[in-house]
């Protein structure tokens, strides 16, 4: 743990041992320290093992963000309304090739149908011409958002309606509150304070230190860990996801949406020579990351939006996806990166929609679609830290350099401060 670490623990440790009768949670904190929400957590988690000080409790926070298009509203007015008041009173009304001319391309392609079907305006075959049927409307619309953005409530119909029309986004962010434990007291916490404390020997391999930010990051966005599936033998990837899928149904629960992950430890017999960026060859350990997501009216779009983000807070931010075979999936598709250290394209995870097909078996409802993802966190490393470490080999057995342990712990793994390596 390098000094900046460990002054940051410090602080926190203190902060929270001079407030430990105040409610807190991990996203305070964030804002108190200034730091990212998922090192927080990882501090945290730190001093939590530390006998009963203080114990972390999980919540949701679910937020409402209006969309560009949600913005325009709430400042102009939404478009059935701005189509309505561009026809002017009177039975003449207005020519419909006038009024295309004096709207923009949204409101003559969304706006004035949504107006004839609200039945506010109607079109007069003979004429062509575009005449109002009632004197005036009100911008239920508009109202709604006002409301939303005032902190008021809506019912489910209505926000499911403004989502539907894609002027809301709902996200779902993780935190978790502080509780004092019960031996969680200025004495213990003073005592403990010079015990914890510099920590001046013993470094993390910086693969575990990869996993356990990892394993935050995909807390962080919703997922439930699984327990390891221990050593893995060259196993083929879906069958991981086909027990992953298996734990949904187990003991006849019912289904609900579910986004699950495990990283296992995986052993390879092959005979070909380590890659430079790869471990998947000779007798060797590496980590297979699975990620399983499970509801109704899912999309490939959804699958890479979730991906994008994961690597983004990963610090790699130049990927692009790309069409592949998987006999047990379809669609299916792999990202790539560029690994600066040999300047080509490397792949960072393949994974897809299962075949409808195969999930008859669990008797589920037509629309329900589960989606796979997987990579080696080896890949992901090597391609995260491309300048700083040329030879993944470096991290494995025997051949691993203990100054090399040092000198990692001793700096930043993952690249976040604008520094994208790749």
């Amino acid at each position: 743990m390098n000094e900046t670490q460990s002054d940051l623990i410090v602080k926190i440790f203190n902060y929270l041992s001079d407030n430990i009768y105040n409610q807190l949670d991990t996203l305070k904190l964030g804002e108190i320290f200034d730091k990212p929400h998922h090192e927080i957590i990882n501090w945290l988690q730190v001093l939590e093992k530390e006998q009963e000080l203080f114990k972390l409790v999980e919540r949701a926070k679910i937020q409402l963000e209006f969309t560009k298009e949600g913005n325009q509203i709430l400042e102009n007015g939404s478009l059935e309304v701005i189509a309505y008041e561009a026809v002017p009173p009177g039975e003449a009304g207005i020519g419909l090739n006038i009024l295309k001319k004096l709207v923009s391309p949204s409101v003559r392609k969304s706006g004035m149908s949504k107006a004839i079907k609200n039945g506010w305006l109607k079109v007069v075959p003979e004429s062509c011409n575009v005449v109002r049927l009632v004197q005036e409307v009100e911008d239920e619309i508009r109202i709604q958002l006002k409301i939303v953005k005032s902190g008021g409530i809506l019912d489910d119909f209505s926000l499911f309606e403004l989502k539907k029309r894609k002027l809301l986004i709902q996200k779902t962010e993780k935190y978790f509150l502080i509780h004092r434990g019960k031996d969680c007291s200025k004495e213990i916490c003073d005592s403990l304070r010079s015990r914890i404390f510099p920590i001046s020997s013993g470094y993390l391999h910086p693969l575990l230190k990869m996993r356990s930010e990892l394993r935050s990051i995909l807390l962080e966005m919703g997922f439930s860990e699984l327990p390891s599936i221990s050593y893995l033998i060259d196993p083929d990837p879906n069958q991981i996801g086909a027990k992953m899928l298996q734990e949904i149904y187990s003991k006849g629960k019912i289904f609900h949406p579910t986004k699950l992950f495990v990283i296992n430890r995986k052993v390879h017999f092959q005979t070909e020579k380590v890659k430079a960026t790869r471990i998947r060859n000779t007798i060797v350990e590496s980590h297979q990351v699975e990620l399983l997501l499970a509801d109704y009216d899912l999309s490939l779009g959804n699958l890479i939006a979730i991906i994008k983000e994961l690597l983004r807070k990963l610090g790699i931010v130049k990927i692009c996806f790309k069409p592949c075979y998987n006999p047990e999936m379809k669609p299916s598709l792999k990202a790539v990166s560029l690994y600066k250290a040999s300047k080509k394209y490397e792949e960072v995870g393949t994974g897809g929609i299962f075949r409808p097909d195969l999930l008859s078996v669990l008797k589920a409802s037509e629309n329900l679609r589960v989606m796979r993802w997987g990579f080696s966190m080896e890949n992901v490393f090597a391609i995260q830290n491309g300048m700083l470490m040329k030879n993944i080999n470096k991290l494995i057995g025997n051949r691993v350099d203990l100054q090399t342990m040092y000198n990692n712990n001793n700096s930043k793994i993952s690249n976040r401060n604008g520094n994208i390596l790749c």
